[in-house]
């Protein structure tokens, strides 16, 4: 949210003089958010930890198998073949359409 806000405001005509106090406090309560959990974790003692790193071991290859299972999907979807069923031959047969030519469709099967 804290990247899209600036471009969702510039869109919305959100003057820079309206924008500048709303968004600084906003960015000082991120980045403190962010370097707090930083330095908790680091004080923690967990980086030190083997299970730590077989925690991020597990969660990259859950990741990759993940990325891996919707571009599969994804690419499976492009490759399926388009079915269109053939309606016949389109003729122009002037009609009761106001401009006088109607588009008829011949019910013979294609071939």
């Amino acid at each position: 949210m804290r990247t899209v806000l600036p471009a969702v405001a510039g869109t919305a005509g959100l003057t820079y003089r309206r924008f500048l106090p709303a968004s600084l406090p906003g960015g000082v309560v991120w980045a403190s958010l962010w370097v707090g959990a930083g330095a908790s974790v680091a004080a923690s003692g967990i980086l030190g930890h083997p299970v730590w790193l077989a925690a991020v071991a597990v969660a990259a290859v859950l990741l990759a198998l993940v990325v891996r299972v919707v571009r599969r999907r994804l690419s499976a979807d492009e490759s399926e073949p388009c079915r269109v069923r053939s309606l016949g031959r389109p003729s122009l047969d002037p009609g009761a359409s106001a401009s006088g030519i109607s588009l008829r469709v011949d019910h013979e099967t294609a071939a």
